[in-house]
């Protein structure tokens, strides 16, 4: 839903949440910060965003954890990375990650590591004839919410590389 159209309580949640995804957050914390009653806050965003607003934190969490293990330096690891982003219990961090991403944490810290230019794409080139051929080409994202989605080219293409 483009976020013109959601209520001005729901966006103002949004963007509380965002701006510190680390912080344990609370229901009634965040609707006493959006002047809205607790109840109202929550079936405003089952209605207009499809979950709760803790579920959708989790959910902004692991896009945030995502980006920085894909673009972590050599010396990073997985359990700062999912602190600093506000998981506490790493071991459901990394089943809810594994559910989400289908791939374990630690394998995409591996993969944003090597360089893009010499990542193995998981066909083997000697036999492309016999195999189709998919580009992912970049994307031209416009509007409100396209930095929400910056990186689904390479999403995309890291997905079918996986998939071999």
């Amino acid at each position: 839903m483009s976020p013109l159209l959601l209520p001005r309580s729901v966006r103002k949640a949004i963007d509380l949440l965002r701006a510190d995804l680390g912080r344990p957050w609370k229901v009634s914390e965040l609707a006493q910060l959006c002047d809205i009653p607790r109840r109202t806050l929550e079936k405003h965003f089952r209605r207009f965003i499809g979950h709760p607003p803790l579920e959708f934190l989790r959910r902004e969490r692991l896009v945030q954890a995502r980006r920085s293990l894909l673009r972590a330096p050599p010396d990073a690891n997985v359990t700062a990375i999912a602190t600093d982003c506000g998981f506490n219990h790493l071991g459901r961090f990394a089943i809810a990650y594994r559910d989400h991403y289908g791939e374990s944490p630690s394998d995409t810290l591996r993969w944003g590591r090597i360089p893009a230019n010499i990542r193995p794409s998981g066909f083997n080139f000697t036999s492309c004839a016999d195999r189709p051929a998919l580009a992912v080409f970049p994307f031209d994202l416009h509007g409100p919410g396209a930095a929400d989605v910056g990186d689904i080219g390479d999403e995309i293409a890291a997905a079918l590389g996986r998939t071999g």
